[in-house]
C-alpha cells in the first residue's frame, strides 16, 4: 500500500484532501501526500470519475509524477481503455 518510510515535517495526511474511502485497504489516517505519493496518485486516478479529483491531484503533484504513475500501473491503463471503449460504443453500465 504505502512506503511506510519516514514522514517529513511538512507532509500532510491524504485524508485532508481525499475521502477516506479512497484508501479502503488500510488505515486512511496513515497515508501521507509526499511519503505515499504513488499510492495516493494511483487511488486518485481510480476515483477520477468524481468531480475535482484530477484537479486536486494536479494541485498536489507535478504533472510528470502523475503521468509516471499512470504509465507504470497497468490497472489504470486498462480502466482508461475500458472507459474509452464504453464511450465510443455507447455502452451503459448495467450494474
Amino acid at each position: 500500500m504505502n512506503d511506510y518510510g519516514p514522514i517529513e515535517d511538512n507532509d500532510e495526511k491524504a485524508v485532508k484532501y481525499f475521502d477516506k474511502v479512497f484508501f479502503w485497504d488500510g488505515d486512511p489516517e496513515d497515508v501521507y501526500i509526499r511519503r505515499d505519493s504513488r499510492y495516493v496518485i494511483s487511488r486518485g486516478i481510480r476515483f477520477s470519475f468524481l468531480p475535482g479529483v484530477l484537479e486536486k491531484l494536479e494541485e498536489l503533484y507535478p504533472r510528470d509524477e502523475i503521468l509516471g504513475v499512470v504509465v507504470d500501473d497497468p490497472d489504470i491503463v486498462v480502466q482508461a481503455m475500458m472507459k474509452e471503449l464504453k464511450d465510443h460504443f455507447g455502452v451503459i453500465d448495467t450494474i
